[in-house]
């Protein structure tokens, strides 16, 4: 969860108050004496923790270890009392404690245990050995039995999107029940194996009793709701391709808030993680900037790195803190990001900041400045979360605020649209590096090793006018992409074959997209991977792919978001996109499928979708209680039209709890 440094809480407001003059920095951690807000979705209002009194802002968005609320939210949660830990940041301004930052954990912010799984009960529980019951806090029933909303477990649930529940290396795991057999497979626990390939890599791996698990949670009736459950003597790996996704697991983001006062000490950028996959693997960061009007998400690359050669797999990037700072950050690899049975998006994973750190101060006798908190883009530009817009904190927690470079009005919200997942290492435009364009700066290397070009192949054919993504990488290690060009190019076709065009985004990108040409027969196409390095461009190397493009092959459906509610007699919302883009002369449908028998693939009732802005949608009430299941199908041609690519089965809704990830990411 996001913790800060410096938990201890600062002396006296009189004893700062005389101490020093202007902006006070101000940090409490301790449990809430009362909580009061108005009456707005974004209102702010009060708090008193540990004796003292905190004005919070408008617009503030309190931050728990898997979900984001509003903080009228908090003060609903009978969250006042010794139940949870509050820490509160920011600034005295005048005779006024304002917060820029809260964050709420269990009863101590880092509380966690672990044991072994004794046995595993009918109702999904996990009894540790001489310990407690542990509950998995799925409101999916995705990973585990659903467990019933309740305003005091709500913010406490598993990241379902970015999976809190695995196996060491990332790989999702499970507690097997009805309600998830098909995705929780046996299959995926060989007998007296503990690290080995995944037999089925986008299905999950069951808990079995002799599990030796680390958890986090708060307790509730007797038993520990978890919000974080990894199984450490399991270890799940796979084989990334373009069909196997290489899974992640994200265990610190560290931000170091930067200020240039000559007696305090910064902290650095720091993420660590771990791969299933870890052959030729990089590994990219990136910042995910929110438009705070409309709630668009554009990626905005930071750096990128190579795992460590070891059975873990284990990735650490530490860099210079880079401005602005975002709520949440994306982390990527070199291989595409597939979608697994149960909807993951694995190759991905949307981290939120597990600790800001402030600068400290080095010199002894001196005193600490003022928190910058205008370095936090969402604080002073605004944020959008679940599909509500909040402004830039108001009042701001200094004496003077940023102006908001954006005037928004509740039109400019974009609803429940996905943007499309973005592909690895082609996000946003590769910075520059200073290396690359002075060959006397100290990376750049006019002479050494060779880089070698890698790519992934696709192993089935391709449907005319789909949108496809080449995807390629350099494995030599002694070189950053910065300091690279990669260049695509169409190097083979059959003959009489059209040409084609290919995109790349900028000359340090290693991914290109192009649509697929049209042809009447199945035709191959050769594309070439050439990577040299900028200072020296004979040194290159290069890799071809070779792709059967086909009229009769399937799309590729992919399910974005799928929402029920109870209003209007049920209402029933799912966004679905496809590689094909609706080229003209397609014909091409897209039909949501409701009710089938999962076990004969027949029956249930079709639905059309409509299009808008390349992405298929539904909206439909009075569907009365939520399906059992829910599949987009798109069609082709006319009289009839053809069933062609189908989305995953869906029987869970989109986990709406936060915007990390829940914008399409």
């Amino acid at each position: 969860m996001p913790r800060l440094s410096q938990l201890t809480p600062f002396l006296s407001l009189a004893a700062l108050g005389f101490a020093q003059t202007g902006d006070i920095p101000f940090q409490v951690t301790g449990s809430l004496d009362s909580c009061s807000a108005g009456a707005n979705y974004n209102s702010g209002g009060t708090i008193k923790i540990n004796g003292f009194t905190v004005v919070v802002p408008d617009n503030l968005i309190v931050s728990y270890p898997t979900t984001y609320s509003p903080f009228p939210k908090l003060c609903g949660t009978n969250a006042v009392g010794d139940k949870y830990e509050t820490t509160v940041v920011g600034n005295i301004v005048g005779d006024e404690i304002r917060a820029g930052q809260i964050s709420v954990a269990a009863r101590f912010g880092l509380e966690g245990s672990q044991g072994y799984i004794d046995s595993i009960g009918p109702d999904g529980s996990l009894q540790i050995k001489n310990g407690p019951k542990v509950i998995i806090n799925d409101p999916e029933g995705a990973f585990a039995p659903i467990v019933p909303g309740s305003p005091a477990l709500d913010q406490f649930v598993i990241d379902t999107e970015n999976p809190s529940v695995t196996s060491f290396s990332g790989f999702p795991m499970c507690v097997k029940h009805e309600g998830n057999k098909a995705t929780c497979l046996d299959e995926n626990r060989p007998n007296g194996q503990s690290s080995y390939d995944a037999p089925k890599p986008l299905a999950m791996a069951p808990f079995k009793a002799g599990d030796y698990i680390e958890y986090s949670g708060i307790p509730s009736n007797g038993a520990i709701m978890a919000h974080t459950v990894n199984c450490v003597n399991v270890h799940v790996t796979t084989k990334a391709s373009s069909t196997v996704p290489n899974y992640i697991r994200v265990e610190e983001m560290l931000v170091g808030i930067v200020d240039p006062a000559g007696n305090l000490e910064n902290a650095p950028m720091r993420a660590v993680g771990y791969l299933s996959s870890c052959a030729n693997a990089l590994v990219t960061l990136s910042a995910i900037d929110v438009d705070p009007c409309t709630g668009v998400e554009t990626i905005r690359r930071i750096d990128s790195t190579s795992p460590k050669a070891e059975l873990r797999c284990k990735w650490e990037l530490r860099v210079t803190s880079k401005t602005p700072f975002t709520r949440d950050y994306l982390v990527t690899t070199n291989t595409p990001v597939t979608t697994t049975d149960n909807g993951i998006k694995a190759g991905q994973y949307v981290a939120p900041v597990t600790e800001w750190i402030f600068p400290e101060v080095n010199q002894p006798g001196t005193f600490p400045p003022a928190y910058i908190f205008s370095d936090i883009q969402s604080l002073h530009q605004g944020d959008v979360l679940d599909d509500q817009q909040f402004g830039p904190l108001k009042p701001f927690p200094a004496s003077s605020a940023p102006a908001a470079k954006k005037a928004c009005s509740p039109g400019d919200i974009i609803k429940s649209s996905p943007t499309p997942t973005p592909s690895p290492d082609a996000t946003t435009p590769a910075a520059t590096s200073a290396a690359a364009a002075d060959p006397a700066a100290p990376n750049s290397t006019p002479q050494g090793p060779l880089p070698v070009a890698a790519a992934q192949q696709f192993t089935a054919p391709q449907r005319v006018s789909a949108l496809l993504t080449l995807t390629g990488s350099n494995t030599e290690k002694s070189y950053t992409n910065d300091q690279l060009n990669f260049v695509w190019t169409q190097t083979s076709q059959d003959p009489a074959s059209p040409a084609v065009s290919v995109t790349i985004p900028s000359p340090s990108a290693a991914t290109a997209t192009f649509t697929a040409p049209k042809v009447t027969v199945d035709t191959t196409f050769t594309f070439t991977l050439t990577v040299s390095v900028k200072t020296n461009p004979s040194a290159k190397s290069t890799i071809t792919v070779p792709i059967k493009i086909s009229p009769n092959a399937n799309d590729i459906v992919t399910m974005d978001s799928y929402t029920w509610s109870s209003s209007k007699s049920g209402t029933v919302r799912v966004a679905c996109t496809s590689t094909v883009k609706n080229v003209a002369g397609e014909n091409q449908g897209m039909v949501l499928l409701i009710n089938q028998n999962t076990g004969t693939g027949t029956g249930g009732t079709r639905f059309p979708m409509a299009i808008s802005q390349g992405q298929w949608a539904y909206s439909g009430a009075g569907t009365g209680r939520q399906p059992t299941n829910v599949q987009c199908i798109s069609t082709f041609g006319t009289n009839p039209a053809k069933d062609a690519g189908k989305s995953i089965v869906r029987t869970a809704v989109t986990t709406r709890r936060v915007r990390r990830g829940g914008l399409g990411l």
